[in-house]
Protein backbone atom coordinates (compact mmCIF):
# COMPACT_ATOMS: atom_id res chain seq x y z
CA UNK A 1 0.00 0.00 0.00
CA UNK A 2 1.35 3.41 -1.01
CA UNK A 3 -0.05 6.88 -0.31
CA UNK A 4 1.37 9.85 -2.22
CA UNK A 5 0.82 13.57 -2.69
CA UNK A 6 0.62 14.54 -6.35
CA UNK A 7 -0.14 17.68 -8.36
CA UNK A 8 0.12 16.17 -11.87
CA UNK A 9 -1.93 12.97 -11.82
CA UNK A 10 -0.99 11.73 -15.30
CA UNK A 11 2.74 12.17 -14.71
CA UNK A 12 2.36 10.51 -11.34
CA UNK A 13 0.58 7.43 -12.69
CA UNK A 14 2.98 7.12 -15.63
CA UNK A 15 5.85 6.82 -13.12
CA UNK A 16 4.00 4.62 -10.63
CA UNK A 17 5.28 1.14 -9.90
CA UNK A 18 1.70 -0.13 -10.01
CA UNK A 19 0.62 -1.55 -13.40
CA UNK A 20 -3.00 -0.44 -12.85
CA UNK A 21 -2.88 2.81 -14.84
CA UNK A 22 -1.09 1.22 -17.80
CA UNK A 23 -3.53 -1.70 -17.93
CA UNK A 24 -6.84 -0.03 -17.12
CA UNK A 25 -8.67 1.94 -19.81
CA UNK A 26 -11.35 3.11 -17.31
CA UNK A 27 -8.75 4.45 -14.87
CA UNK A 28 -6.96 6.44 -17.58
CA UNK A 29 -10.31 7.75 -18.84
CA UNK A 30 -11.50 8.87 -15.39
CA UNK A 31 -8.22 10.62 -14.62
CA UNK A 32 -8.36 12.55 -17.91
CA UNK A 33 -12.02 13.49 -17.34
CA UNK A 34 -11.24 14.67 -13.80
CA UNK A 35 -8.42 16.88 -15.06
CA UNK A 36 -10.64 18.32 -17.82
CA UNK A 37 -13.35 19.11 -15.27
CA UNK A 38 -10.97 20.87 -12.90
CA UNK A 39 -9.38 22.83 -15.77
CA UNK A 40 -12.81 23.93 -16.99
CA UNK A 41 -13.58 25.22 -13.50
CA UNK A 42 -10.50 27.41 -13.67
CA UNK A 43 -8.98 25.78 -10.60
CA UNK A 44 -5.38 26.40 -9.70
CA UNK A 45 -2.88 23.58 -9.34
CA UNK A 46 -4.60 20.97 -7.19
CA UNK A 47 -3.05 18.74 -4.59
CA UNK A 48 -4.27 15.15 -4.65
CA UNK A 49 -3.85 12.24 -2.30
CA UNK A 50 -3.37 9.05 -4.30
CA UNK A 51 -3.72 5.76 -2.46
CA UNK A 52 -2.55 2.68 -4.35
CA UNK A 53 -2.70 -0.93 -3.23
CA UNK A 54 -1.01 -3.82 -4.99
CA UNK A 55 -1.45 -7.36 -3.68
CA UNK A 56 0.16 -10.55 -4.87
CA UNK A 57 -2.65 -13.13 -4.79
CA UNK A 58 -2.35 -16.92 -5.01
CA UNK A 59 -3.16 -18.17 -8.54
CA UNK A 60 -6.90 -18.71 -8.96
CA UNK A 61 -8.99 -19.94 -11.88
CA UNK A 62 -12.22 -17.93 -12.16
CA UNK A 63 -14.31 -20.46 -14.07
CA UNK A 64 -17.89 -19.44 -13.16
CA UNK A 65 -18.28 -15.86 -14.36
CA UNK A 66 -15.56 -14.68 -16.74
CA UNK A 67 -15.91 -13.38 -20.28
CA UNK A 68 -13.87 -11.61 -22.94
CA UNK A 69 -15.82 -8.65 -24.33
CA UNK A 70 -15.35 -5.84 -26.81
CA UNK A 71 -14.63 -2.49 -25.14
CA UNK A 72 -17.09 -0.89 -27.58
CA UNK A 73 -20.30 -2.70 -28.56
CA UNK A 74 -23.14 -1.91 -30.93
CA UNK A 75 -26.79 -1.19 -30.14
CA UNK A 76 -29.41 -0.25 -32.75
CA UNK A 77 -26.61 0.27 -35.24
CA UNK A 78 -24.80 2.74 -32.98
CA UNK A 79 -21.55 2.14 -31.10
CA UNK A 80 -21.65 2.37 -27.32
CA UNK A 81 -18.90 1.67 -24.78
CA UNK A 82 -19.15 -1.46 -22.65
CA UNK A 83 -16.09 -0.22 -20.78
CA UNK A 84 -15.81 3.38 -19.61
CA UNK A 85 -13.44 5.07 -22.08
CA UNK A 86 -13.37 1.96 -24.26
CA UNK A 87 -11.77 1.88 -27.71
CA UNK A 88 -13.10 0.19 -30.90
CA UNK A 89 -11.54 -3.18 -31.81
CA UNK A 90 -10.17 -3.58 -28.27
CA UNK A 91 -11.16 -6.29 -25.80
CA UNK A 92 -11.21 -6.65 -22.04
CA UNK A 93 -11.97 -9.39 -19.50
CA UNK A 94 -14.81 -9.08 -17.01
CA UNK A 95 -15.04 -11.30 -13.91
CA UNK A 96 -18.22 -11.62 -11.84
CA UNK A 97 -18.09 -12.66 -8.21
CA UNK A 98 -20.55 -15.56 -7.78
CA UNK A 99 -21.91 -17.40 -4.77
CA UNK A 100 -20.87 -20.82 -6.13
CA UNK A 101 -17.55 -19.96 -7.73
CA UNK A 102 -14.02 -19.16 -6.54
CA UNK A 103 -13.01 -15.59 -5.78
CA UNK A 104 -9.72 -14.18 -4.46
CA UNK A 105 -9.41 -12.99 -0.87
CA UNK A 106 -8.45 -9.34 -1.41
CA UNK A 107 -7.06 -7.60 1.72
CA UNK A 108 -8.95 -4.57 3.03
CA UNK A 109 -6.74 -1.70 4.18
CA UNK A 110 -9.52 0.82 4.74
CA UNK A 111 -8.30 1.45 8.30
CA UNK A 112 -4.91 2.59 7.01
CA UNK A 113 -6.57 4.80 4.39
CA UNK A 114 -8.62 6.45 7.15
CA UNK A 115 -5.43 7.05 9.12
CA UNK A 116 -3.80 8.68 6.07
CA UNK A 117 -6.79 10.97 5.60
CA UNK A 118 -6.82 11.87 9.30
CA UNK A 119 -3.17 12.95 8.98
CA UNK A 120 -3.96 15.03 5.87
CA UNK A 121 -6.91 16.64 7.64
CA UNK A 122 -4.87 17.51 10.72
CA UNK A 123 -1.94 18.80 8.66
CA UNK A 124 -4.12 21.23 6.69
CA UNK A 125 -6.64 21.82 9.50
CA UNK A 126 -9.40 20.75 7.11
CA UNK A 127 -12.96 20.68 8.42
CA UNK A 128 -14.96 19.90 5.27
CA UNK A 129 -15.60 16.55 3.67
CA UNK A 130 -12.81 14.85 1.74
CA UNK A 131 -14.34 13.99 -1.61
CA UNK A 132 -13.40 10.83 -3.43
CA UNK A 133 -12.94 11.45 -7.17
CA UNK A 134 -11.64 8.14 -8.54
CA UNK A 135 -12.18 4.73 -6.99
CA UNK A 136 -11.15 1.70 -9.05
CA UNK A 137 -9.62 -1.69 -8.69
CA UNK A 138 -8.67 -4.45 -11.10
CA UNK A 139 -7.33 -7.97 -11.25
CA UNK A 140 -4.44 -9.01 -13.49
CA UNK A 141 -4.15 -12.32 -15.31
CA UNK A 142 -1.00 -14.39 -15.10
CA UNK A 143 -0.08 -13.13 -18.59
CA UNK A 144 -0.53 -9.48 -17.59
CA UNK A 145 -4.01 -8.63 -18.93
CA UNK A 146 -6.53 -6.28 -17.31
CA UNK A 147 -9.56 -7.88 -15.63
CA UNK A 148 -12.55 -5.77 -14.59
CA UNK A 149 -13.93 -7.30 -11.35
CA UNK A 150 -17.64 -6.91 -10.69
CA UNK A 151 -17.36 -6.93 -6.91
CA UNK A 152 -16.82 -4.59 -3.96
CA UNK A 153 -13.90 -2.25 -4.61
CA UNK A 154 -11.12 -0.73 -2.55
CA UNK A 155 -10.87 2.90 -1.49
CA UNK A 156 -8.86 5.75 -2.97
CA UNK A 157 -9.31 9.38 -2.18
CA UNK A 158 -8.32 12.98 -2.85
CA UNK A 159 -8.15 15.89 -0.44
CA UNK A 160 -8.14 19.59 -1.27
CA UNK A 161 -5.46 21.63 0.41
CA UNK A 162 -7.04 24.29 2.61
CA UNK A 163 -4.20 26.74 2.09
CA UNK A 164 -2.02 27.31 -1.02
CA UNK A 165 1.37 25.60 -0.86
CA UNK A 166 4.59 26.80 -2.44
CA UNK A 167 7.09 24.22 -3.68
CA UNK A 168 9.06 24.50 -0.42
CA UNK A 169 5.85 24.27 1.65
CA UNK A 170 4.82 21.21 -0.37
CA UNK A 171 8.09 19.40 0.44
CA UNK A 172 7.87 20.41 4.10
CA UNK A 173 4.24 19.19 4.30
CA UNK A 174 5.14 15.85 2.69
CA UNK A 175 8.06 15.33 5.09
CA UNK A 176 5.87 16.19 8.08
CA UNK A 177 3.17 13.79 6.94
CA UNK A 178 5.67 10.99 6.43
CA UNK A 179 6.92 11.34 10.00
CA UNK A 180 3.45 11.78 11.49
CA UNK A 181 2.02 8.76 9.68
CA UNK A 182 4.80 6.56 11.05
CA UNK A 183 3.86 7.66 14.58
CA UNK A 184 0.13 7.28 13.91
CA UNK A 185 0.63 3.79 12.49
CA UNK A 186 2.32 2.76 15.75
CA UNK A 187 -0.86 3.79 17.62
CA UNK A 188 -3.28 2.32 15.11
CA UNK A 189 -4.24 -0.59 17.37
CA UNK A 190 -4.43 1.59 20.50
CA UNK A 191 -7.88 1.57 22.10
CA UNK A 192 -10.06 4.53 21.02
CA UNK A 193 -7.43 6.01 18.66
CA UNK A 194 -8.44 3.59 15.90
CA UNK A 195 -12.08 4.62 16.37
CA UNK A 196 -11.09 8.29 16.13
CA UNK A 197 -9.35 7.78 12.78
CA UNK A 198 -12.45 6.00 11.47
CA UNK A 199 -14.81 8.68 12.80
CA UNK A 200 -12.90 11.42 10.98
CA UNK A 201 -13.51 10.01 7.51
CA UNK A 202 -16.50 11.13 5.43
CA UNK A 203 -16.70 12.02 1.76
CA UNK A 204 -20.15 13.59 1.45
CA UNK A 205 -22.15 16.15 3.41
CA UNK A 206 -25.31 14.04 2.99
CA UNK A 207 -28.32 15.21 5.02
CA UNK A 208 -28.78 16.89 8.39
CA UNK A 209 -29.47 13.59 10.19
CA UNK A 210 -26.14 12.21 9.01
CA UNK A 211 -24.31 15.37 10.14
CA UNK A 212 -25.88 15.11 13.61
CA UNK A 213 -24.76 11.50 13.99
CA UNK A 214 -21.35 12.41 12.61
CA UNK A 215 -20.91 15.19 15.18
CA UNK A 216 -21.88 12.85 18.03
CA UNK A 217 -19.50 10.18 16.73
CA UNK A 218 -16.65 12.70 16.63
CA UNK A 219 -17.49 13.92 20.13
CA UNK A 220 -17.52 10.36 21.50
CA UNK A 221 -14.12 9.62 19.95
CA UNK A 222 -12.75 12.94 21.24
CA UNK A 223 -14.04 12.19 24.74
CA UNK A 224 -12.43 8.74 24.81
CA UNK A 225 -9.09 9.60 23.20
CA UNK A 226 -8.28 13.17 24.33
CA UNK A 227 -5.97 12.05 27.16
CA UNK A 228 -4.17 9.58 24.90
CA UNK A 229 -3.64 12.46 22.47
CA UNK A 230 -2.01 14.48 25.23
CA UNK A 231 -4.73 16.87 26.42
CA UNK A 232 -4.38 17.73 30.12
CA UNK A 233 -7.60 19.08 31.70
CA UNK A 234 -7.48 21.87 34.31
CA UNK A 235 -7.71 19.22 37.01
CA UNK A 236 -7.66 15.40 36.89
CA UNK A 237 -11.39 15.23 37.70
CA UNK A 238 -12.49 17.79 35.09
CA UNK A 239 -14.92 16.19 32.67
CA UNK A 240 -15.27 17.29 29.06
CA UNK A 241 -18.58 19.02 29.85
CA UNK A 242 -16.81 21.33 32.35
CA UNK A 243 -13.50 21.82 30.52
CA UNK A 244 -13.14 25.48 29.42
CA UNK A 245 -10.03 24.78 27.32
CA UNK A 246 -10.07 26.01 23.72
CA UNK A 247 -7.86 23.47 21.95
CA UNK A 248 -8.42 24.47 18.32
CA UNK A 249 -10.85 26.77 16.57
CA UNK A 250 -12.91 29.14 18.70
CA UNK A 251 -15.10 26.86 20.86
CA UNK A 252 -14.06 25.28 24.16
CA UNK A 253 -14.41 21.59 24.95
CA UNK A 254 -17.24 22.60 27.28
CA UNK A 255 -19.07 24.39 24.46
CA UNK A 256 -18.55 21.50 22.03
CA UNK A 257 -19.97 19.09 24.62
CA UNK A 258 -22.97 21.35 25.30
CA UNK A 259 -23.74 21.46 21.60
CA UNK A 260 -23.46 17.68 21.44
CA UNK A 261 -26.26 17.45 24.03
CA UNK A 262 -28.35 19.99 22.08
CA UNK A 263 -28.07 17.81 18.99
CA UNK A 264 -28.78 14.56 20.81
CA UNK A 265 -31.97 15.93 22.37
CA UNK A 266 -33.07 17.73 19.19
CA UNK A 267 -32.99 21.12 20.89
CA UNK A 268 -31.78 22.64 17.61
CA UNK A 269 -33.68 22.41 14.34
CA UNK A 270 -30.56 22.12 12.15
CA UNK A 271 -26.93 21.42 12.93
CA UNK A 272 -24.64 24.46 12.96
CA UNK A 273 -21.84 23.92 10.43
CA UNK A 274 -19.59 26.24 12.44
CA UNK A 275 -19.80 23.91 15.45
CA UNK A 276 -18.94 20.91 13.27
CA UNK A 277 -15.96 22.83 11.88
CA UNK A 278 -14.80 23.67 15.42
CA UNK A 279 -15.06 20.02 16.39
CA UNK A 280 -12.77 19.11 13.49
CA UNK A 281 -10.32 21.88 14.32
CA UNK A 282 -10.15 20.71 17.92
CA UNK A 283 -9.34 17.15 16.89
CA UNK A 284 -6.93 18.38 14.19
CA UNK A 285 -4.98 20.35 16.79
CA UNK A 286 -4.75 17.38 19.16
CA UNK A 287 -3.48 15.18 16.31
CA UNK A 288 -0.88 17.78 15.36
CA UNK A 289 0.34 18.08 18.96
CA UNK A 290 0.57 14.32 19.35
CA UNK A 291 2.03 13.25 16.01
CA UNK A 292 3.44 16.26 14.15
CA UNK A 293 5.55 17.98 16.83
Amino acid sequence: MHASLACDLISYFEQSESPHYALSTPLRHEVVELIKKRDAQGDRINLYVVVEEMHGLPPLVLDRGCASLDEVGCKDGQPFPLLNGGHPNAKFIVAFESADGPWPEIPNNEQTVNMDLAAIRASQDAHNEIRKHVDQDCLVTDDGRYVCPMSAGTMSARADSVRPLSADDFRETADGLRTALSRMDADLTTEHVELLFNALYWDDYKDDDFRRLHYMSLWESLSESRKKLGHTPPSPKTKLAKDPTVVGGTLSLEALTGYRHDIAHWWVDKIDGNCLANMYRTINELLRRKYFN
